[in-house]
């Protein structure tokens, strides 16, 4: 199998690489790494020159694009749609409401921003057509795709029928009154669902139309996150507004996140779901994995048999999150080589 190696500006700037592009990408010859997925912008921070900011070459990852596809290293940009921690802190009004009013969404790190507030995708959408027309990329990477989210299955284990626990702000009421007629979710709930999936759906197609229109033959992956099963499809529908099979001729791969160490997932979890995604016959699918901070030897033996599965499904490309710990520990390297490809 191949790997697809996550890679974040902490990494390429932070040390030890402290912005050294050959040095970093030494090390991914080294590793046989023949892909890596970048986020081009993060928050209010974007990783290329703009027109006000022409001379940015400190922090130009198309700089970076170049010397990877010197070194026959594909270069994959991520998008993370909907994740946005700078416009969280400074438009509070831009928070997610929960089902019961709550304006804080409760994560450390993820700080999401509602698909149907309109101006932000807008917005959203302007960083994502001018990252294109920059990187001209292949294919890309669309992170944080769904409404604000966060992954609770024994939650959901316990009554996956439930009203999802976020979006309920003016944009989704005031869309929502629009679309339906009616003013409480609760009255239509089947059109709420419908609602929320058109509004992430809508992404893909705008993209989709910008690829046309500059005559691109580029494709898109969108990540997955993890939902539990049975009936994953259409937990991931009504929770996160993920309607997959609606994606038929816009995108081309979905990833989902199966990360053993963040949220303790095992091998017959991973199968019930991967299962589930099989069946759909016109989607490629590249599942991701997370790496372990420091690799014991459970941990290992409980990578070792996660990828001997995928090897067992014919997985050509794994996506591994992230870059960070592989590029500290020689037993992760180890392991890993052991189910890779030879170099051509």
């Amino acid at each position: 199998m191949l790997y697809s190696l996550k890679l974040y500006p902490n990494t390429i700037w932070g040390s030890p690489f402290g912005g050294d592009f050959s040095k970093l990408i030494s090390e991914f010859v080294r590793l046989n790494i023949r892909s890596i997925t970048v986020p081009v912008f993060q928050g209010s921070r974007v990783f290329y020159p703009t027109e006000g900011d022409i001379e940015n070459s400190n922090w130009d990852l198309n700089q970076f694009k170049e010397a990877c596809h010197e070194n026959e290293i594909a270069f994959i940009p991520e998008f993370p749609v909907f994740h946005d921690p700078d416009t969280y802190e400074s438009v509070p009004q831009y928070r997610p409401v929960s089902l019961k009013g709550e304006k804080e969404f409760p994560s450390d790190w993820y700080k999401p921003i509602c698909p149907s507030n309109e101006p932000y995708r807008n917005y959203r959408m302007q960083l994502i057509r001018e990252a294109i027309k920059i990187f001209d990329p292949v294919l890309i990477s669309l992170e944080f795709l769904h409404y604000p989210y966060l992954p609770d299955i024994q939650a959901f284990d316990q009554d996956g029928t439930a009203l999802p626990n976020y979006c309920y702000c003016d944009f989704c009421r005031y869309q929502f009154l629009d679309y339906s007629g009616k003013p409480n979710p609760l009255e239509a709930i089947e059109d709420w669902f419908l609602f929320r999936a058109e509004n992430v759906t809508l992404i893909p197609i705008l993209i989709a139309e910008e690829f046309e229109k500059t005559g691109r033959d580029s494709k898109m992956i969108v990540q997955i996150p993890p939902a539990s099963p049975p009936h994953v499809l259409e937990k991931l529908r009504r929770s996160t507004g993920q309607y997959v099979q609606q994606w038929r001729g816009l995108v081309e791969i979905i990833s989902p996140q199966f990360h053993l160490f963040q949220f303790g997932l095992k091998l017959q979890w991973i199968r019930e779901v991967m299962n589930e995604f099989k069946q759909l016959d016109n989607l490629r699918i590249i599942p991701e994995i997370d790496l372990p901070t420091k690799a014991d030897p459970d941990k290992l033996a409980r990578l070792r048999e996660v990828l001997t599965y995928f090897g067992e499904q014919q997985c050509e490309v794994i996506s591994l999150f992230h870059a960070g710990p592989l590029l500290q520990d020689e037993s992760l390297q180890e392991l890993l080589a052991a189910f890779q490809d030879s170099p051509k």
